[in-house]
């Protein structure tokens, strides 16, 4: 059977490694002195200085997320206006999209979709592969992106 503790006060044995039981008092009384007063702090002014007004933009405007020569897309939209942009984009040219969707509870997913229709605020997409029908809301959208075509060949 192990041997008790030794009680507290004198006599107490410290770890075999740790300071004697000298030491420990020694940083008792040390610790229960009252702290030295800390330097001032200097004033709100002199800690931050002034934030600078950021700069204007002299170059040319910048080029849209999506350019539409004969290709479609290949940028992801993770803006609320450039996801709509997409999805738009994805409804008139019959492109299947891959979005990142939070529904109302917060839980995020991953749809393959194709869109059916977009409005301002609400979308009907078919779920693949299932091909189930689906209204979401729009502002939910995380991020959007068009499926390549080699993406495509898997769901037709």
């Amino acid at each position: 059977m192990p041997a008790p503790p030794p009680a507290a006060g004198k006599g107490r044995q410290a770890p075999r490694g740790a300071p004697g039981p000298h030491d420990v008092d020694a940083v008792v009384a040390a610790l229960r002195q009252p702290a030295a007063k800390a330097a001032p702090k200097p004033p709100a002014a002199a800690r931050k200085p002034a934030a600078k007004a950021p700069a204007s933009r002299s170059g040319p405007p910048p080029t849209p997320l999506f350019l539409l020569d004969d290709d479609r897309p290949t940028a992801i939209a993770k803006s609320p206006g450039d996801v709509a942009e997409l999805l738009t984009l994805a409804c008139d040219f019959e492109w299947l999209v891959r979005i990142s969707y939070v529904n109302g509870k917060g839980h995020e997913s991953h749809l393959n979709a194709a869109v059916l229709d977009v409005g301002p605020a609400k979308m009907v997409v078919d779920v693949l592969p299932g091909w189930g029908s689906r209204t979401l809301n729009v502002s939910r959208v995380q991020w959007a992106r068009v499926l390549t075509e080699a993406e495509e060949d898997q769901f037709l």
